[in-house]
């Protein structure tokens, strides 16, 4: 499988107490290796690395059901500011339902980490297919856009901003039927617009410098005008 098939997240070197077969063990979070479990989890191989977390491809043992299951870093679970943002808005995300957002089915906190379990997506990410191919052609370019750009018109009419839009948290995949689907994900650095201050403080960095709109570079606050909107059309480009 290769990396670029689901969110991009980071190894990061702490100690997790976790299961394999009813036995409770000590080891690395960068080393959840195969049939280690967390939270109902069982995982079975890693899929990327980023400034976060790990993904790993794992199974919900209780449905028995793949997912995309992202653990993120030590040092962010115990940010609690962080910590109590990411529980409230993960809950607003997976309150979203379109076809091109890639849904959460659960979000929590366990043996001390976050995690986020997500509808796991068979395919590349757009960062993938533009380093393979460079730049799209105008109508696969066009066709993409348009589906990610309903997809945020979704999250921004519930009031959340994601504040992350790149390459990387766009996938593609090709159905059995023919044709061509894109999924917006990673709602990590979501933002509802109606929330008054940042629960990440007011200096930290959030998303990707090269995806910002150019007003963020000036200080101004996020909203759905200086984030999604730049951010989707130069994912397409970049």
């Amino acid at each position: 499988m290769n990396p670029s098939h689901v969110w991009a997240s980071s190894g990061f070197p702490a100690v997790l107490t976790v299961s394999r077969a009813g036995a409770k063990i000590r080891r690395t979070v960068a080393d959840l290796t195969t049939g280690t479990s967390i939270a109902g989890y069982r995982i079975e191989s890693v899929l990327g690395h980023g400034s976060m977390g790990t993904v790993y491809s794992a199974l919900e043992v209780s449905l028995e059901r793949r997912v995309a299951l992202k653990v993120l870093t030590p040092e962010l679970s115990r940010d609690e500011r962080f910590r109590d943002r990411f529980l409230r808005e993960s809950k607003i995300a997976a309150s979203l339902e379109h076809p091109h957002i890639v849904p959460i089915h659960a979000a929590g906190e366990a043996d001390g980490v976050l995690f986020l379990a997500m509808r796991y997506v068979e395919g590349r990410d757009l960062s993938g297919l533009l380093e393979s191919l460079g730049r799209l052609d105008p109508e696969r370019a066009v066709g993409l856009l348009g589906q990610i750009a309903s997809a945020l018109d979704a999250a921004h009419a519930r009031g959340l901003v994601h504040r992350d839009v790149k390459p990387a948290n766009i996938l593609i995949s090709r159905p059995a039927g023919g044709g061509e689907l894109a999924y917006l994900c990673d709602f990590g650095l979501a933002k509802h617009a109606s929330t008054v201050s940042s629960l990440t403080g007011s200096r930290e960095i959030l998303g990707t410098v090269d995806y910002w709109h150019r007003s963020r570079s000036r200080g101004s606050p996020w909203t759905v005008a200086s984030t999604s909107t730049r951010s989707a059309a130069s994912s397409t480009s970049a």
